[in-house]
C-alpha cells in the first residue's frame, strides 16, 4: 500500500513529531511518502 502524509510546516512540534512516528511505523510494510510545505528542521 502507498501512504502519503502532507504537512504544511517543517518546524519541530507536536504534529510533526507525530507524523514522523507514523511514517517510521508504517514504512516497514508500506511505501510511505511525506510532503512538506516548506524547508525546516524536519527535513
Amino acid at each position: 500500500m502507498k501512504i502519503i502524509y502532507c504537512i504544511t510546516k517543517a518546524d519541530n512540534g507536536g504534529a510533526q513529531t507525530h507524523l514522523i512516528q507514523l511514517a517510521n511505523h508504517f514504512c516497514v510494510h508500506h511505501d510511505v511518502y511525506v510532503i512538506v510545505g516548506n524547508h525546516g528542521p524536519m527535513i
